[in-house]
């Protein structure tokens, strides 16, 4: 099993927002490389190192060197992004899974794209 890269980006942007009591974070980091990545597939972000695990966040959207994400603020981990600033350092590990491919792919056949809560972001991507 090969160890997943691990990779150093920068906050490019910080968005916090309350939708029905509940508060999100649209958070777009800059990144150094090349990555790419189909809807469905993953990174693990570091939140923290009073943070034990990394947390998985599906890719909202992924640019030449800027990758988005929409994060439901829930625990400690995800409450630690809240206090970072625009040129903070973040780590994360991806990216993973098997994702979709193009929906050319599927050309001819039924498709039915089901989200509910933070499930919507691979269907945005």
């Amino acid at each position: 099993m090969k160890k997943p890269l691990i990779h150093i980006g920068k906050i490019a942007q910080r968005t916090v927002f309350t939708c029905d009591r509940i508060t999100y974070i649209l958070l777009k980091i800059e990144i150094q490389g090349e990555l790419k990545a189909s809807p469905g597939q993953f990174i693990m972000l570091e939140t923290g190192n009073d943070s034990y695990l990394d947390r998985p966040f599906s890719i909202l959207q992924l640019r030449e060197r800027e990758l988005s994400l929409l994060i439901e603020v829930k625990g400690r981990g995800t409450r630690k992004l809240l206090s970072m600033k625009k040129g903070d350092s973040v780590r994360f590990k991806g990216i993973h899974g098997n994702g979709l491919g193009p929906i050319e792919n599927y050309y001819g056949k039924k498709i039915a794209l089901i989200a509910g809560g933070m499930g919507i972001v691979p269907i945005f991507h």
